[in-house]
């Protein structure tokens, strides 16, 4: 998921899978990553791998299920099994304010683009948003009783917040919790919605369906539909959208399926560009914070493959893991000019690998369990 800072810069996205490592992200200035294994989040310094503070732990040692820092990369919100979320510190580690009290697991977090609120869900399909500073709910819960709560993303501008159920997807007002135009609605599961750069539009997909771009908020429930095609022999599984993602100026849109395709699409005409081949099921698609690059991981032993933009030749081929669940760029280039990539696979530590020659930088982050 990719949110945006008040000055319309591409911060970094929160990138999340399991096995080895179960979350991980990266901090908005590029110089640390949070790795979550089981009920421990540790603090790495992206160049040197070294831990920059203690181990950060929820009471019981409770099974982390979220992670995320804020825009100034000051401080790591946190969601556990324990009906948590919590706030740290990132210099120390230490704990900032009280435990925010839910009353199921916290299975999201997020800041707002300023850093003053953020966004939690829980498993009893619950939103909450809270101020930072005070540790206070700005509003109550906003509760779904049909359908399962999947996600939920602030606007660019921190004033409103887009959800995704199983049954539909709604826009609310932060400041009064209020729903915002009408419902859009399918047949299918969402699993994800986001915004448009410019907050417009509404890009949302799920298992089993196509992707839609929908009018934020609209009046009229339409959408503009971005199809993958169907297989003779397996049109079930290959119609399947797995990860989408817009371009910095939302002039692009990039769909990763099941076919085996990260298929570009001009978000304003609806027309594919371009249909880009992976090595197997598209697990993470995304283009880097100046648009000039496009990745695309696979989960079934593709890896991550980079392509150009402007030529839409294929730059490098990165030899993660087996499963390479999210892949994402650096919010900058590195001394050199390269953009640095990080992986999160099912196979293997997170590793930061440098998106031009696809050598590993650094080395891989593992801790004794």
């Amino acid at each position: 998921k990719v949110t945006y800072a008040e000055t319309g810069a591409l911060s970094f996205p929160t990138i999340e899978g399991s096995g080895n490592a179960f979350r991980c992200a990266v901090s908005p200035d590029g110089k640390l990553f949070a790795v979550v294994y089981l009920g421990s989040a540790y603090v790495i310094d992206a160049q040197s791998g070294d831990e920059r503070c203690p181990p950060i732990r929820h009471a019981g040692n409770h099974l982390m299920l979220s992670i995320a820092f804020s825009p100034d990369s000051q401080m790591l919100a946190t969601g556990s099994s324990d009906q948590t979320a919590r706030l740290w510190e990132v210099a120390t580690g230490g704990p900032v304010g009280e435990p925010l009290s839910h009353h199921a697991r916290v299975e999201s977090v997020e800041f707002s683009p300023d850093g003053n609120l953020l966004l939690t869900t829980s498993a009893d399909n619950r939103v909450q948003v809270w101020d930072v500073e005070s540790g206070d709910r700005l509003i109550d819960p906003i509760e779904f009783h049909r359908g399962a709560l999947r996600s939920a993303h602030f606007h660019p501008r921190g004033h409103q917040l887009v959800t995704a159920a199983e049954e539909a997807i709604q826009v609310w007002d932060v400041g009064t919790g209020r729903e915002l135009g009408q419902r859009f609605r399918q047949a299918w599961t969402f699993a994800d919605a986001v915004f448009s750069p410019d907050g417009a539009s509404i890009l949302a997909w799920g298992p089993g369906g196509p992707c839609h771009l929908i009018a934020a908020p609209s009046e009229q429930a339409r959408s503009q539909v971005f199809r993958h095609p169907e297989n003779e022999y397996w049109s079930r599984l290959t119609k399947v959208v797995t990860s989408a993602n817009f371009n910095p100026d939302g002039s692009l849109l990039v769909s990763g399926g099941a076919d085996g395709k990260a298929r570009v699409w001009d978000s304003h005409s609806g027309e594919q560009l371009k249909a880009m081949p992976i090595r197997g099921r598209a697990s993470w698609v995304t283009f880097n914070p100046d648009g000039s690059q496009l990745l695309a991981s696979s989960s079934t032993g593709g890896g991550i493959r980079i392509w150009d933009t402007r030529t839409w030749e294929r730059l490098t081929n990165i030899l993660a893991g087996e499963m390479t669940r999210f892949a994402a760029f650096s919010p900058s280039p590195d001394e050199e000019g390269d953009w640095q990539i990080i992986d999160a696979s099912t196979s293997t530590s997170p590793q930061i690998w440098n998106g031009r020659t696809s050598a590993a930088v650094g080395r891989p982050f593992d801790t004794d369990l």
